[in-house]
């Protein structure tokens, strides 16, 4: 019995466990298409290349498994580049696959003959072409182990037309098992260390980035604050995590909210759990960070350590594995309960300070007002779906972790590319359907985000969804 190239890509994907495949029609990749009806997996089409890239953005935030993107050639992978980088620069695992004109036609004045892997390549950690039809399996199996091992990021196979639509005996095919993620842990020493600083501190507090949510360390974080007290602050990938509002201090950008830029300033030993030392955190320098505050880092990129500033204590490791490590250890740390008292009296008078703007009577209404009132009717297990730039800030100011919900900033990472909140809100919903799933959006890109979206069959379009 044989088998296409299309059809080892969708038997390949199907085998780890993907559902959902987001792609545009193009005649290189036809044969996939049709594989994926045998195979039984979920293909969804858009208008515009770009929205299929940020739909897998979305599935890869609650599976925690890389998003899969298929494009032909040309200028379907010259408009997804957007959505590219920006998981690019967001640390998303995503796998892009994409097919190619045949090296035959290579150089000849083809139509959409271009270096496809030199496009692509400042924007992944991996980017291959498989020039063999019985290696897709392989090829595609290296694009996962790259997506999800050590930082996250996306990955690109190419796959030129021919080889997709070349035909090889299915006898003796070799189908690597689905990668996993390799976890590392923080030496004992790093973790006593670690418990010293806390120890000494009056002032503690750890702010939570993507690192947490790719590693899976919810539950670690929950017991690493019922352990120590320390106050979370969710930045970035980590506001998609599932977390008990009294754990979690704030979310978002640094400065958007008052009370938690001010706990930042006041701390005396700030703990970067998974997260960068960026312009989220004033790269780390004075005024925002003062030079005599203590910090302490856990990442999993050794070359992330001391970016931007010298780290008092540095700890490599994935997140998860290394918080286990920590809360395991036979020690007893008092919670300075002075310090959170003080944080929730602040965060408390806050918020009525914000009410009584948003419930004064003027015209228009205050933009805090449909966001106090969106926030109200969220459900635990709600999905929240943030696109725009001002609109944003203004939910953000507001919005509170779920014990069984997240929040996905569509604009995360340093590129901060709009209008992918449609297609992922959208992309949430199908993979989701019993979940509450809302979308705040500012006016712009929720125009980019309707017209780059064709709701597949029996799917509602955004009018009427």
């Amino acid at each position: 019995m044989s088998i296409s190239g299309g059809g080892l890509v969708a038997r390949a994907l199907k085998r780890f466990g993907l559902k959902h495949l987001f792609s545009l029609p193009g005649h290189q990749i036809l044969s996939v298409y049709a594989a994926c009806l045998d195979e039984e997996i979920d293909l969804l089409s858009t208008r515009h290349e770009a929205s299929a890239v940020y739909m897998a953005q979305a599935l890869a935030y609650t599976s925690r498994q890389p998003g899969v993107v298929l494009l032909a050639g040309g200028p379907e992978l010259t408009n997804a580049l957007t959505g590219i980088a920006q998981a690019y620069f967001a640390k998303t695992p995503l796998v892009v696959i994409a097919g190619a004109n045949t090296l035959s036609k290579r150089d000849k004045g083809f139509p959409q003959d271009m270096a496809q892997l030199e496009l692509v390549r400042p924007f992944t950690k991996w980017a291959r072409s498989c020039h063999d039809v019985r290696r897709i399996p392989e090829y595609i199996a290296t694009a996962y182990r790259h997506a999800l091992r050590g930082r996250p990021g996306p990955t690109y196979v190419e796959i030129p037309y021919d080889v997709m639509e070349t035909k090889t005996s299915s006898r003796g095919l070799i189908f690597p098992g689905r990668p996993i993620p390799l976890r590392s842990c923080g030496d004992g020493d790093s973790l006593r260390m670690l418990a010293g600083l806390l120890e000494r501190s009056k002032r503690p507090l750890a702010i939570v980035g993507s690192g947490a949510l790719w590693s899976g360390a919810e539950e670690e974080l929950k017991a690493f604050y019922d352990k120590t007290g320390v106050p979370l602050f969710l930045t970035s990938g980590a506001m998609a995590m599932p977390l008990p509002e009294e754990a979690v201090y704030g979310l978002g950008s640094i400065g958007v909210s008052r009370p938690a830029t001010e706990a930042i300033v006041e701390s005396d030993l700030l703990l970067l759990l998974g997260t960068r030392m960026n312009f989220n955190l004033g790269f780390g320098q004075p005024p925002f960070i003062a030079a005599k505050q203590k910090i302490a880092q856990i990442d999993i990129e050794p070359e992330e350590i001391d970016s931007n500033r010298r780290i008092d204590l540095a700890i490599v490791g994935d997140l998860r594995t290394t918080l286990h490590a920590f809360n395991g250890q036979d020690f007893a740390l008092r919670p300075n309960l002075r310090w959170q008292r003080r944080l929730r009296e602040k965060a408390g008078k806050y918020n009525q300070e914000l009410q009584a703007v948003a419930k004064a009577a003027r015209t228009p209404m205050h933009p805090l007002w449909p966001v106090m009132e969106l926030e109200s009717v969220r459900s635990q297990d709600s999905l929240l779906v943030l696109d725009g730039a001002n609109s944003t800030l203004w939910m953000l100011m507001v919005a509170r972790s779920r014990a069984a919900g997240g929040v996905v900033l569509s604009t995360r990472g340093e590129l901060q590319a709009i209008g992918a909140g449609v297609p992922q809100a959208l992309a949430l919903k199908r993979a989701h359907p019993d979940r509450q799933v809302i979308l705040h959006t500012g006016t712009v890109p929720l125009g980019m985000g309707r017209w780059r979206w064709r709701p597949p069959y029996g799917m509602a379009s955004p009018s009427s969804w």
